[in-house]
Order: structure tokens, then C-alpha cells, then sequence
């Protein structure tokens, strides 16, 4: 059993989450391009606490991304995002049990064609494989089935995270 975290959930007593029987805890950097103003307010205080305690951890980052490269607004630039944040915080490959994951649902992305949308996930994987880290997509099934649909999702060196809002029961696909 794992959970999902962000600056949105607030502080978190990670003693008490281990009671719980929790396992691992997917932790967000951010969201969108490399500003500090769009890390995590708890990202820190996430890793520190869930590691302190045991607890098995991944990374996610909320893309805004609409194209792959350039320096705001791109795959390239969040995957600059999440290195920066993992290289402060003392992350490295063997640190995190789980994968660097890629969340694509924003709405600035759903216009966007399932070529595109591949090009942005394959430029973020390529950044955070070529510093030796794991990489995953996150999604909703919605998604997975409509609009993730480039070949390039099919890439079996990405973990395919699909959201699962049903309380435990298999997720609609």
C-alpha cells in the first residue's frame, strides 16, 4: 500500500504513516518548468520524513509541458526541474526504491496530439534516464486510453502509473 504526496496534503506525521502500514510514498517536486517558485513547498520535509521512517519513495512532477525542448514550458526544462530538486535533496538512483515520474492530465495538454505528447514524455525519460534514475508516466485511464496513445508510450523502460480513484477496485481500462 503507497500513497501519493504534495505541499497540498501539508505536513505530514510520517511516524504515523508507517503505523498505517504504508510501504512507499510517491512524493511530488513540483510542477512545470525549472522555477523555484513552482517546487514543492514540502518536498524536503517529504523525502526527510518518509526516509527517516522507512518508507519506500518515488518522485513525481505535474507537467505543464506543451512541447519537448526549450527552456520554459518544455519536457527539457522539467526534467531540470526534478534533477535540480533530487540533486539538493540528496537523491540519488539508489535512493528512490520507485521511478521519476512524469504526471501528463493537465488541461494545456489535452489539445495536444498523441505525436506531441509522446515527443514530451520521451525527452523528459531520455533527462532523467541518462542521470541513471528510473522513469514512469503517470496518468488517469481516461488518458492512457485516449490520448497517450503514441508508440513511444509502449516503451518498456517506463513504468506506466495509472490513478486509481476507486478506493482499491481495478481501474477502468
Amino acid at each position: 500500500v503507497g500513497i501519493d504526496v504534495s505541499e497540498h496534503q501539508g505536513a505530514i506525521d510520517w511516524a504515523k504513516v508507517k503505523a498505517d502500514g504504508i510501504k512507499f510514498a510517491i512524493i511530488r517536486v513540483g510542477y512545470g518548468s525549472d522555477y523555484e517558485a513552482q517546487d514543492d513547498e514540502y518536498f524536503f520535509q517529504n523525502v526527510a520524513g518518509a526516509r527517516a521512517n522507512g518508507i519506500a519513495i518515488g518522485v513525481y512532477i505535474y507537467s505543464y509541458a506543451t512541447k519537448a525542448t526549450g527552456t520554459s514550458g518544455s519536457a527539457q526544462s522539467e526534467a531540470n526541474h526534478v534533477i535540480r530538486l533530487l540533486n539538493k535533496a540528496g537523491l540519488t538512483p539508489a535512493s528512490l526504491a520507485l521511478p521519476v515520474y512524469l504526471d501528463m492530465e493537465d488541461d494545456k495538454q489535452g489539445a495536444l496530439n498523441s505525436s506531441t505528447l509522446g515527443d514530451i514524455a520521451e525527452t523528459f525519460c531520455n533527462a532523467i534516464m541518462a542521470k541513471g534514475y528510473k522513469v514512469g508516466i503517470y496518468s488517469n485511464p481516461n488518458w492512457w486510453n485516449n490520448k497517450l496513445t503514441s508508440s513511444k508510450f509502449n516503451n518498456s523502460n517506463w513504468s506506466r502509473w495509472i490513478a486509481d480513484w476507486n478506493n482499491g477496485t481495478a481501474p477502468s481500462m
